[in-house]
């Protein structure tokens, strides 16, 4: 098996990452970011694919770590503090713990 992987440094004010665990509730702020992301990056402690958006994304669409199509209900929007969760499963299905990071420009 082939693995691929990306290394950065955690930079204060531009990188931020936290934890939650899902509630399969629609328009979820998650937030904790302590900025207005410009990308973010969610993968649930599950087998499926993580999810990203970017600031340019408009309308309620989430792009895929997969070859299958944008989604909605995912990552929702970008707020000042974080991010807007839907009710899909990549990322935001009950009691499913999620992972994310989040980035601004620089």
């Amino acid at each position: 098996t082939v693995y691929d992987y990306i290394a950065w440094n955690a930079v204060a004010g531009k990188t931020s990452m936290g934890t939650y665990t899902g509630d399969g509730v629609d328009n979820r702020s998650i937030t904790g970011a302590g900025f207005a992301p410009e990308y973010v990056i969610v993968k649930a402690n599950a087998a499926t694919a993580g999810a990203h958006r970017p600031a340019s994304l408009t309308g309620d669409s989430t792009l895929n770590f997969s070859s299958t199509a944008n989604f909605t209900n995912g990552i929702q929007a970008l707020e000042a503090d974080g991010y807007l969760a839907g009710t899909s499963t990549q990322v935001n299905a009950n009691w499913t713990t999620y992972y994310w990071i989040a980035f601004t420009g620089p």
